[in-house]
């Protein structure tokens, strides 16, 4: 976790930000800002924002989380580390794992040369010894001559693994490999193999800044392009700033990030709803959020206090997701939508407050049982309010926030009685709409 910068050669030594070198094993590279890494010689020498160069081939160097910019030389038409700027520089050994790191090439050299984000030397040779992922590669150099995102005078079977990465050039080849240039994505894959789910975006990339390589979260196009793109990697649960990774769909780069009025779900360290860390990039939802929960995590979220969301989104691409009321409020102002999963809101309640029609999915609720529900919507056109699209199961209470409010019951609530409490119906003023049948059970013992 440093920041290394002002590093300038201007001679035959490689000007380097951060270096692997000898025997070095079984470091991990992580949480470093790196910039300003340059080589002014006019005769043309190196530069490197992160060098990896151990005699190992098994070297077990793992380089995650990394902002990696301002890398520049003077320029020269060969492709050894001394020979231009390159954000990181794999030149001997293997065993390197690269991943959910940020290379912005962003200052020019002054002449023509071969800069690239990422340059693996024809001195690696041991087969499936290097592993890119999940990073992002972009060259905004407008220089003469080439600026790859990604250069390689190795062969192709060095790489174990290379996939999930985000490739850009402002130059006209995005890549190099086998002595052939490689225009677009089809021909990166064509070149260093697999990169089935690498993406070359419709736009660019764009940064907070030329200094600050967080992810514009408000950008449209880095929204529609680069949003949870990412793959999984074991063990890789925060990003550049600590902040929880999305367990399914993680972000490229090293910083992960969540769009505004988003917020997923991840359960890294709890049940707990309002713990930090249990939220993509540390967001927790409040009234403006639209709040989605899938399954597949160790932690499912509880609700113990009141908390008021947007909209909700339950969704299963593989576990079913479960989202506990117990003894708190759920408050939703906007949609809900299910595709998978369930509330526990058998000693909870849920509050409808959205302004414009909603509507209670069916099977919303584990075994259609629900303590107390509210209706507060203030949509009082016809037909409108809140619909309820299931059977539903009151255990408790069926109330209003104050007059004018409506429920469309579809014939499908039924408030129930058992040996300890009857479910009952809230003080109706003459404004109140419930519209369809509601079933009332009364407990007899026997």
């Amino acid at each position: 976790d440093n920041t290394v910068f002002g590093v300038t050669s201007n001679n035959s030594t490689t000007a380097l930000g951060i270096a692997v070198y000898g025997g070095a094993s079984g470091i991990t590279i992580s949480g470093n800002k790196v910039y300003d890494i340059k080589n002014t010689s006019t005769s043309g020498w190196g530069s490197n924002g992160i060098y990896l160069g151990s005699s190992s081939t098994t070297a077990n160097v793992t380089v995650i989380n990394n902002f990696v910019f301002d890398v520049a030389s003077y320029g020269y038409t060969a492709r050894d580390e001394n020979d231009n700027g390159y954000g990181f520089m794999v030149d001997y050994g293997g065993g390197y794992n690269i991943y959910y790191n940020t290379v912005l090439l962003n200052t020019n050299q002054s002449v023509s040369g071969y800069p690239a984000c990422i340059n693996i030397s024809n001195l690696v040779t041991t087969a499936a010894s290097v592993n890119i992922k999940n990073n992002i590669f972009m060259s905004s150099q407008t220089n003469a001559g080439e600026r790859y995102a990604s250069q390689s005078t190795a062969a192709n079977t060095v790489f174990g693994t290379i996939n999930y990465n985000s490739y850009n050039t402002a130059g006209a080849n995005l890549g190099y490999i086998a002595s052939t240039n490689r225009a677009v994505l089809a021909n990166i894959q064509a070149g260093f193999g697999q990169n089935v789910n690498s993406i070359v975006p419709a736009t660019v990339p764009v940064f907070m800044s030329a200094t600050d390589l967080h992810i514009n979260a408000a950008n449209a196009g880095n929204i529609t392009n680069l949003k949870n793109r990412g793959n999984p990697i074991t063990g890789i649960t925060s990003d550049y700033d600590t902040q929880t990774r999305n367990g399914l769909t993680p972000d490229l780069g090293a910083d992960e990030w969540v769009d505004p009025n988003y917020g997923s779900w991840v359960g890294k360290v709890s049940i707990d709803w309002l713990v930090p860390a249990n939220w993509e990039a540390n967001y927790v939802p409040d009234q403006t959020t639209d709040v989605f929960i899938t399954g597949g995590y160790t932690f499912m979220p509880t609700i113990v206090t009141t908390q008021a969301i947007r909209a909700l989104a339950l969704s299963a691409p593989g576990t079913p997701p479960l989202l506990t009321i117990n003894g708190g409020t759920l408050q939703v102002f906007g949609n809900i939508t299910r595709t998978g999963g369930t509330i526990n809101g058998a000693n909870g309640t849920m509050e409808m407050k959205g302004s414009a029609a909603q509507a209670i999915p069916a099977s919303l609720f584990q075994n259609n049982n629900l303590k107390n529900l509210v209706i507060s919507n203030t949509d009082a056109v016809v037909n409108g309010g809140v619909t309820v699209g299931g059977r539903l199961d009151i255990y408790r209470s069926l109330t209003f926030g104050a007059g004018g409010r409506r429920i469309a019951t579809g014939g499908y609530i039924t408030l129930k009685s058992t040996a300890t409490e009857t479910a009952w119906l809230g003080q109706m003023t003459g404004t109140n709409i419930i519209s369809g049948d509601v079933t009332v059970e009364r407990y007899i013992p026997i």
